[in-house]
């Protein structure tokens, strides 16, 4: 699986400790949502003998994917307060620094997903959700060198985190 960001790969690694204990079934990337088609006009071309009638493309298509999709353990997922259906929720990771203001813009496109198809997409922002509940033991370590991570808060491992709901 390919990640867009470091902060998506961490939340891969989050669900794949979930995984091994059976709280996620299964998760994968987000489909994408048609928010708005693209705009086209039909106008007429005049030609030297002739007039033909052309498309002109006038404004992109509007398309959102969130990042995942995991199918959770009923019971984890309403201990973790993510809004699902049927277990099912769809995720947008974002990094606790917004860089260019994204958020902003998920915010509008979240909103539009639920008007137009029903689906709540869920905003988490990584590290702040391994610091509300447990610290993947891969995210303990540095990417490059292996040696420990430095973190301002102290980690959970799963099981005490599960300990404490």
């Amino acid at each position: 699986m390919n990640f867009d960001s470091n902060e998506e790969l961490y939340f891969s690694w989050w669900l794949d400790e979930l995984k091994e204990l059976g709280l996620v079934v299964d998760y994968h990337r987000g489909l994408p949502f048609l928010l708005s088609p693209a705009v086209k006009f039909t106008v007429d071309k005049k030609l030297k003998t002739k007039t033909v009638k052309i498309q002109k493309h006038i404004i992109d298509d509007h398309v959102y994917t969130p990042d995942f999709v995991v199918e959770f353990n009923n019971i984890f997922v309403n201990k973790a307060g993510l809004y699902h259906t049927d277990g099912i929720a769809h995720i947008e990771i974002k990094g606790n620094y917004d860089f260019n203001n994204m958020t902003r813009l998920f915010k509008i496109n979240q909103k539009w997903v639920y008007a137009k198809y029903g689906v709540v997409v869920n905003l988490l922002k990584v590290p702040t959700i391994f610091t509300k509940t447990f610290t993947p033991a891969r995210y303990l370590m540095t990417d490059k060198s292996g040696k420990p991570r430095k973190l301002n808060w102290t980690p959970k491992t799963l099981k005490q985190y599960l300990e404490e709901l």
